[in-house]
């Protein structure tokens, strides 16, 4: 949510503020000087008008930025706006093979070829469908507001998602774990041991460290747990502790175990950029990448009795989770 406009500025439309003796229209990083603040209101909202419609630039950066200001953006779960923020970021800033941002092409340039280049082209194709189906629902969005070409995502089809079956040995995992920085290596220790994703370790908070254990509240309607002291997952909470320290706490919730120097949770772009590096560090020093999400089904699978938190009791998340290959033995 973003920053409430001071009293004095609350009757002016979105976007304008005052600047010196006038009024000036800021969006994208702009601002446009519409007129002197002695001028009269109708003479402002008609500068405002002839401001927005100049900034209308029938880009994807425009389309994808007013379904991020609509209100059908706000009404959704706080994990959900920072996921999307996210994909939106990814989408705006990717270079096309001209070398430009996505973010500038004509909206009457994006075709579903377009999409299905971009789908093709992504490295990392799982993520490039969450983006484009992110993509289809801010178009879909936007179209029943603003007169825009037809949605190109529509009937794309997106890249094939089979499941993962990389498993990080312990030899890979330590050697990853020592060259991480930050609060990377607390939140890897975290993961691995309550075999939690990156969203429930960056909502863990100091209400969360009982005397038994560590309680995690889980995501995607599994069942929550507390994993119990271990001397590793102590050394893990206090390493989470000595990243920024000073940090103040919100006012509502209490302080959460990892946070940035604003003591707010750590945003999932910052996540992704320092996780980005990380990787490339780990194919220097030889191992093969792996997914933070990696990381849950690596510690579910070198658990003794292997929890996660699914209610699905058929075993399907089980297959999903367990990464190593069973030991039997043979026929006498």
């Amino acid at each position: 949510m973003g920053r409430r406009r001071r009293r004095i500025n609350q009757h002016l439309p979105k976007h304008v503020y005052r600047k010196g003796a006038g009024f000036i229209y800021r969006h994208d990083g702009r601002d446009t000087y519409l007129c002197k603040q002695t001028d009269p209101v109708s003479m402002l909202w008609a500068a405002y008008e002839r401001a927005k419609k100049a900034d209308h630039d029938d880009n994807l950066r425009w389309l994808v930025n007013t379904y991020l200001e609509s209100p059908k953006f706000s009404e959704l779960a706080p994990r959900t706006r920072e996921a999307y923020a996210g994909y939106a970021s990814t989408l705006l800033s990717f270079r096309t093979a001209s070398g430009t941002e996505f973010g500038d092409a004509p909206l009457d340039a994006i075709t579903m070829i377009t999409i299905r280049d971009f789908l093709d082209k992504y490295p990392a194709p799982i993520s490039a469908n969450r983006q484009v189906q992110f993509l289809k629902a801010a178009w879909n969005w936007v179209a029943q507001r603003h007169p825009v070409p037809a949605n190109p995502c529509a009937k794309v089809e997106l890249n094939k998602q089979t499941a993962r079956e990389r498993y990080v040995e312990q030899s890979e995992y330590q050697t990853v774990l020592q060259l991480a920085t930050g609060y990377l290596p607390a939140m890897m220790e975290l993961a691995y041991l309550c075999r939690a994703r990156r969203s429930e370790v960056s909502a863990l908070r100091e209400t969360d460290v009982l005397p038994d254990g560590l309680r995690l509240n889980r995501g995607k309607g599994s069942e929550g747990e507390i994993t119990a002291w271990t001397p590793r997952l102590r050394a893990a909470v206090e390493a989470a502790r000595a990243v920024h320290p000073k940090a103040p706490t919100p006012i509502k919730g209490g302080a959460y175990l990892i946070h940035d120097k604003a003591g707010q949770p750590i945003k999932k772009n910052s996540f992704d950029s320092a996780w980005r590096r990380l990787m490339n560090r780990a194919i220097d020093a030889g191992i093969a990448p792996f997914t933070f999400h990696d990381l849950k089904a690596c510690g579910y699978s070198d658990m003794k009795e292997q929890f996660a938190g699914h209610k699905d009791r058929s075993g399907k998340m089980h297959r999903v989770y367990n990464r190593k290959l069973r030991i039997v033995e043979p026929p006498e």
